[in-house]
């Protein structure tokens, strides 16, 4: 008998690469696909603005990468003597022209990888979104303020369509070339409860059709949401808050998505640099010996390969590896 109900994903048409260029916002689960992707050494721009939970937040985060749209000093408020940003992560905050020095240079960044990027990973969290009340405006994070500064709202589909509608046009004119590929985030709210949680996720899974359906040539979904909760559908892949899933279903979810975005021979190739990671990582008991100079030159002629054949950039870790071990520059 079979108990698992095993997920048969489309393949994408467009394949991702070593040469791909990624872009990757969204809630917590994005970074740990995104990271996922950086240790395999992808080249990734990951969440820049900091972490965001729903679909509004992200696209003003695209909104204003695309339009340069510098942070200043009207957009922080101060408490304790730590200055934050209600349209930012708490990763930006502290000194205030530091934070806003901070904060454009992560928008120029952004701005850079979204007009080159082959691929843009959007995750969804959640489709309940925080309003101020007093600014009117949606935030990418509450701060821990009072909560009746805040009013708390569930979006509908028409709200999340209509905004991305204009941001894929917009992307599309800024950067013909790049995919767009879709994901809800398989971790629960409980926060919202289990019920809320359910509107939630169908909410965000709703939109994302609608806009598939309309741009079928620019958008893909990936059903990292349906991997957890019908492939996955049991407590020991979730963490211990039995909220997120655990490490071992993050990187079976990472396996799906690998095979969904890239070819055979590319996903061959990634195993070849894990392989040469693993190396990397390796606690040398002794950098300076011979055993260990030999491994470590061992691991830059692998590096050296796959940087000629297949533009796989090993910079950093030949670097440490000459450093730690005292080889002369390869």
């Amino acid at each position: 008998m079979d108990f698992r109900t095993l997920m048969n994903i489309k393949p994408f048409a467009k394949k991702m690469t070593y040469d791909s260029k990624v872009v990757s916002l969204g809630s917590c689960f994005s970074t740990e696909m995104g990271n996922r992707l950086l240790d395999r050494k992808y080249d990734v721009l990951l969440n820049p603005l900091g972490i965001a939970f729903n679909p509004l937040s992200i696209a003003m985060q695209i909104e204003k990468s695309l339009d340069l749209d510098y942070f200043n000093e009207d957009d922080f408020f101060c408490r304790d003597g730590i200055w934050r940003s209600f349209l930012l992560h708490s990763d930006f905050s502290g000194e205030l022209q530091k934070t806003i020095l901070n904060a454009n240079n992560a928008l120029r960044d952004a701005n850079e990888y979204l007009k080159t990027a082959d691929f843009i990973l959007l995750t969804f969290g959640s489709a309940f979104v925080y309003r101020h009340k007093e600014q009117n405006f949606v935030v990418a994070n509450c701060h821990k303020e009072d909560a009746g500064v805040f009013k708390r709202e569930l979006l509908t589909v028409d709200e999340i369509t209509s905004v991305y509608k204009k941001l894929i046009d917009r992307i599309a004119d800024t950067n013909p070339d790049a995919s767009i590929v879709m994901t809800v985030s398989p971790i629960r709210h409980l926060r919202d409860g289990l019920d809320e949680n359910s509107l939630s996720k169908a909410t965000l899974r709703l939109a994302i059709n609608e806009l598939v359906k309309q741009y079928k040539e620019r958008v893909e979904y990936f059903p990292s949401y349906e991997i957890m909760m019908d492939d996955l559908r049991d407590y020991r892949f979730y963490a211990e808050d039995m909220l997120h899933p655990s490490s071992v279903a993050v990187d079976y979810i990472f396996e799906k998505f690998s095979e969904t975005t890239m070819s055979a021979d590319q996903i061959a190739l990634m195993r070849r640099v894990e392989k040469i990671m693993d190396g990397v990582n390796h606690r040398m008991s002794d950098p300076q010996s011979a055993n260990s100079k030999q491994f470590a030159a061992k691991l830059i002629m692998n590096m050296n390969e796959l940087t000629g054949k297949y533009h796989v950039d090993f910079k950093r870790e030949k670097l440490d590896l000459i450093n730690r071990c005292g080889l002369e520059m390869v």
